[in-house]
């Protein structure tokens, strides 16, 4: 007798997830940035012969530790927009269907979706610690690495996502961390263009795309912060949040609060 065929793609999904661990997801989250970052752009780069190549070999072949710093960021943003995009759009398509309540731990019934995105997030999160590594003061790496804000951002990141990844819970936070990079997928090529081009004229519609798309896209994540806060703050502690573990609660609220406190600190500063 002929085995029944999934009637859905979503059943297809959850059959493939099966078979898929989160372990080989996290290994290409990984990976796949590594390579744009330090092999495939470098690459480009190093043959192309417009602005941008020009820019990168000119600072490529400085020995000072800032000039490094800069080709780095500049490297490393199309591996940026690239994973905001991918997250961004995971998290505003389970968010559009409604399938997570800040009332229920478990995120079981998008557990495909959401673990495929969690997994490379989790990667990814290794690849950034590494990033900040590579990034710090060559006199003394592992005290700047150490001491930076965003290392143990990304310490307590990875926990959770190992947490969550395990015990499929946190989804419905997790899925509003994934929605907040839409930011990025604005700031990494405004970033990128604003190091490299002299004038902004240089950057043409894209620049103007980006710069508008930034402005609008600040004010909206600043309102969802104070939504995401208010939700966590005073949903973490509940009974709906019993089983996952103290620990994992702490990291989350590491996590989040540094990352949001520190980005409402610069935007009222700026």
């Amino acid at each position: 007798m002929e085995e029944p065929v999934a009637e859905n793609v979503e059943e297809v999904f959850e059959e493939v997830a099966k078979l898929t661990p989160w372990g080989f997801l996290a290994w290409l989250g990984f990976l796949l940035p590594v390579l744009f970052t330090w092999f495939f752009v470098p690459l480009y780069l190093k043959n192309s012969r417009g602005i941008f190549g020009e820019w990168y070999r000119e600072f490529s072949d400085e020995g000072e530790h800032e000039d490094q710093k800069m080709v780095n960021t500049v490297i490393s943003r199309p591996a940026a927009f690239l994973y905001s995009l991918s997250t961004f759009s995971v998290g505003i398509s389970i968010w559009w269907s409604g399938a997570l309540s800040v009332g229920e731990a478990s995120h079981a019934t998008v557990a495909p979706t959401l673990h495929y995105m969690m997994g490379i997030a989790f990667g990814h999160n290794i690849y950034s610690l590494l990033y900040h590594f590579i990034n710090a003061d060559w006199n003394d790496r592992f005290s700047q690495f150490l001491t930076n804000r965003q290392t143990w951002q990304g310490f307590a990141r990875l926990f959770v996502y190992a947490s969550a990844l395990q015990n499929q819970h946190l989804g419905y936070f997790i899925m509003y961390r994934f929605i907040f990079n839409f930011n990025n997928i604005f700031e990494a090529p405004m970033l990128m263009m604003n190091m490299v081009l002299q004038r902004e004229e240089d950057g043409g519609i894209w620049f103007t795309v980006c710069l508008i798309g930034f402005m609008v896209a600040l004010p909206t994540k600043i309102l969802l912060i104070l939504f995401f806060q208010y939700r966590l703050l005073f949903n973490i502690f509940s009974d709906a949040y019993a089983s996952v573990t103290f620990m994992t609660k702490m990291m989350l609220l590491i996590w989040t609060v540094l990352t949001d406190g520190f980005t409402l600190f610069k935007v009222a500063t700026t």
